[in-house]
């Protein structure tokens, strides 16, 4: 008798554990609840998608964790220069990098650079402008190097 009750304890265990709409196994948190990641996700992505107001305050929340600035003050360095830092292009003329739903948001087509070594905020760069320093590892004497290559190849 006591096996029986067991192997139902661990067979209602078991359906618990499985999700009920898309069958994968669930995770248990902390408090002792289960959680499907696969539902979990699928719902918070769908809630993104048609909810401007969760993408706005996600979109504050990240760029105050990764430069600890608001949105605001973004806003304000945007409205000193207007444009890329380096190539002085206005923001709506800019290449997004990637399809966004909020083509109106400078940030899409502008982007957070920083010191990556001390985290400082320098300013606003397209992405193509971003990618570059990115690419040349921020190290000036590699960026230098490539100018005078470009220069010495305009000459020949």
């Amino acid at each position: 008798m006591a096996l029986a009750n067991v192997m139902q304890h661990l067979v209602a265990r078991q359906r618990l554990l499985d999700c009920g709409k898309c069958g994968t196994l669930k995770v248990l948190l902390k408090s002792g609840a289960s959680r499907c990641l696969v539902c979990h996700n699928r719902r918070s992505r769908e809630y993104y998608h048609s909810s401007a107001t969760r993408r706005r305050k996600q979109r504050e929340s990240y760029v105050m964790r990764k430069y600890g600035l608001s949105i605001g003050l973004l806003q304000e360095l945007l409205q000193q220069a207007g444009c890329c830092a380096i190539y002085r292009k206005r923001w709506q003329d800019c290449t997004k990098a990637k399809r966004t739903h909020d083509d109106a948001i400078f940030l899409q087509h502008l982007y957070v650079d920083h010191a990556h070594q001390t985290g400082k905020v320098r300013g606003l760069l397209c992405n193509a402008c971003n990618t570059a320093i990115g690419l040349f590892e921020e190290d000036r004497a590699r960026l230098l190097s490539a100018l005078s290559y470009l220069d010495e190849q305009e000459h020949r």
